[in-house]
């Protein structure tokens, strides 16, 4: 099933700290370790952005639990992910697991 148009187009926009209805943060990932980002506010956090530096080159995986296998997310580029308020009685953090040490910009809205 194609768009209904043929086509979309998503431009970057630009997000501010001000933007953050509940934090931003500079969230320092140790080396290839799982690292424990818990998400504020439980319950009324709907998204949470994580802006890797530019010229990264450290592989980024994405995981809901430190057991998990997780997926790789861009190195550079903007991950957007929409989340469900009323689970968070299962899901209070995300895990990052870096290949190298970073530190990445994480906004949550």
């Amino acid at each position: 099933m194609g768009l209904d148009s043929g086509a979309m187009s998503v431009l970057p926009g630009a997000i501010s700290t001000t933007d953050a209805k509940y934090e931003a943060k500079s969230v320092a990932l140790a080396a290839s370790t799982n690292n424990s980002i818990t998400l504020p506010n439980a319950g009324n956090c709907t998204a949470a952005i994580i802006v890797p530096p530019v010229g990264n080159t450290a592989t980024l995986l994405l995981k809901g639990a430190s057991g998990d296998t997780g997926l790789f997310i861009h190195k550079t580029m903007p991950t957007v992910i929409a989340l469900d308020g009323s689970q968070f009685a299962s899901q209070t953090d995300i895990v990052l697991y870096p290949s190298a040490a970073v530190t990445v910009q994480v906004v949550f809205l």
